[in-house]
């Protein structure tokens, strides 16, 4: 085993790092790894700069030695930055630490790293490989039979759904983890896994439902959180209380849960949860009459600098203000987060398309045939519109029955091969901009207002930009028809495009699309019979839809597909060979047959 040198110099603050290692380097790297635990718990001033000198002293490691004491140094460095919200670096190692747990064998700290990297992309927007890491993870705890460390894999991956917008999915994980860790006596974690699903109901308007949660979490521990995270979670929780105590107009609880909590985010150390204290106390004072909408303006403006800080205050600042009745101002802070929502999702989307994944060697060389890179960008495309629709309360293979109608439909109408295949893969992608509307606007559970329908419509515009902007010729007739495809035929619509100016494809989409969801329950009604959707459509017929071509649907549907059997099977067969869908299935598997 060859040592190299670690630094030329080392600061007297670190003196955990070894200046080379020792031949056999396990003794060393045991302290690093110790004092890595101490620091991340316990920050000082020094800490980011010991991060980075204990990071290189690992990469000068022997590149044969994989002790499992590598991957957990690895581990909690990237925890570190997670903490001080340093997502680039957080990503970087809890990949090293994929790899040096996979390379030395060990199979749980594999998952632990796994579930490390999980909550790194989510941090970038990239819920899909979020999704993807953190269900690995709950895979390989349940096959290594570690009941608590695949409660806290499901917990994450049921933040990475909360954040994702897939809030009910997220609410049941959480609230069945809770459980695993109350039984296996883990108070601590339980409270946690209370406090997030109590995030989820507020996400979803069910304050009452909120509110008793978190309540069973104050229950389940109310300790003194001594470490940095602890006391960042005790800050998050705190803000999610303050919310739902705003919101059932007990404002003098929620200002008296804000000031004791700005002591807890003072002494973490951590400028996160300052920010986040903040963001409640500004709230609480709000909603009691202590400060004015210029508080928010203030608080808006200091967080513009820090992305997850910036969201949450705007979504804060929106529920106040409908709370307050103030539905102008609330309207104009939704247009705010659209704004930021489109530079931030886009972003990360731009970011991600087409990346090799974290294990693929020579990935980037693989990548650089052409067809391949195409094919993973589309593919990352459709994963993400697969997550809108599951955002917006359908289910996994809405977008493949509306792309399979269309299809069918397009060629019974004598659309050309490459028409059809143009129109079969817009209908996957028709709602992917509604990645851009806020959580609150879709998930509201009653009629929105002129204002907010207008907003939720022009989803359709932000996806076929995004669609524009990948720079995929391919997508470029796609576009046209994700932009056009709620135009109405009397010219109603968004864009007030009418009759044959809305592209053919476009009007063909809507048909197949206004079908599907017709078909299917909703949150807020269940679904129709196909007599009934056959007539709704043929009454709106000169209206919404193309006349004739809503005639030649109708009959076509019930000529053409009486035979199909189950028609949603049908329909949504290529699903099944969708890997991400797969990988939800075997999740949902997992979370069903959770211990």
């Amino acid at each position: 085993m060859s040592c190299q040198p670690t630094r030329t110099a080392i600061s007297e603050n670190f003196t955990a790092i070894p200046a080379q290692w020792d031949d056999d380097p396990t003794a060393q790297l045991r302290a690093l790894r110790d004092e890595v635990l101490r620091q991340r718990q316990f920050p000082t001033s020094d800490t980011y700069a010991f991060m980075a000198a204990a990071w290189d002293a690992i990469e000068h490691l022997p590149s044969d030695y994989f002790p499992p004491e590598r991957a957990e140094t690895l581990s909690d460095i990237s925890r570190f930055y997670y903490l001080h919200g340093d997502t680039e670096p957080e990503i970087k190692a809890a990949s090293a630490a994929v790899q040096a747990a996979m390379s030395g064998g060990h199979r749980l700290l594999e998952g632990q790293a796994r579930s490390r990297l999980g909550i790194g992309l989510r941090h970038w927007f990239d819920f899909i490989g979020s999704i993807t890491e953190l269900g690995r993870a709950v895979e390989i705890a349940r096959e290594q039979g570690d009941a608590i460390w695949e409660a806290k894999f499901l917990n994450s991956l049921a933040n990475s759904y909360n954040d994702a917008g897939i809030f009910q999915e997220a609410l049941e994980i959480f609230e069945r983890v809770a459980d695993v860790f109350a039984a296996h006596d883990d108070p601590l974690s339980a409270w946690m896994a209370l406090d997030n699903a109590a995030l989820a109901a507020l996400r979803l308007r069910d304050i009452p439902r909120g509110s008793q949660l978190a309540r069973r979490a104050k229950a389940a521990w109310s300790g003194e959180p001594h470490t940095a995270d602890e006391k960042l979670w005790v800050v998050q929780g705190a803000l999610t209380n303050c919310q739902l105590l705003v919101l059932s107009d007990r404002a003098a609880e929620a200002l008296e849960c804000a000031r004791t909590t700005r002591a807890i985010a003072v002494a973490s150390g951590l400028g996160a949860a300052e920010e986040l204290a903040g963001i409640g106390e500004t709230m609480a004072a709000y909603a009691a009459g202590l400060a004015g909408s210029d508080a928010f303006e203030r608080l808006i403006e200091q967080a513009r600098g820090a992305p997850s800080q910036y969201s949450i205050a705007l979504n804060a600042a929106i529920r106040t203000y409908e709370w307050a009745g103030r539905f102008d101002e609330a309207l104009n802070l939704q247009r705010q987060l659209i704004d930021f929502n489109r530079r931030q999702k886009f972003g990360a989307v731009h970011r991600l398309l087409g990346r090799p994944s974290f294990e693929e060697i020579d990935g980037e060389a693989v990548l650089a045939r052409f067809g391949i890179e195409v094919d993973r960008k589309v593919s990352d495309l459709i994963n993400a519109a697969i997550n809108q629709s599951l955002r917006a309360g359908y289910d996994h293979a809405r977008i493949f029955r509306v792309s399979r109608l269309a299809e069918l439909f397009a060629l019974s109408e004598n659309r050309s091969p490459e028409a059809t295949r143009e129109i079969a893969l817009a209908a996957k992608l028709i709602d992917i901009g509604n990645m851009v509307i806020p959580d609150d606007l879709l998930s509201k559970p009653h009629a929105l207002s002129e204002g907010e329908s207008k907003i939720v419509a022009d989803h359709a515009s932000f996806g076929a930009d995004l669609l524009v902007s990948a720079q995929l010729s391919l997508l470029e007739p796609c576009a046209q028809i994700v932009r056009f495809h709620h135009e109405r035929w009397d010219g109603t619509g968004p864009t007030g495009l009418q009759a044959e100016r809305i592209p053919l494809g476009a009007r063909i989409v809507t048909l197949c699309d206004s079908f599907d969801a017709l078909t299917h329950d909703r949150p807020w009604r269940r679904a129709f019979s196909m007599h009934q959707v056959l007539q709704s459509i043929s009454e709106e017929s000169g209206t919404r839809f193309d006349p004739r071509l809503a005639e030649r649907f109708v009959a076509w549907l019930r000529s053409g597909l009486s035979a199909a059997g189950d028609l949603d099977d049908y329909l949504g067969a290529e699903a099944l060979e969708n890997e991400y869908v797969r990988t939800r299935m075997r999740i949902d598997q997992l979370v069903r047959n959770a211990a």
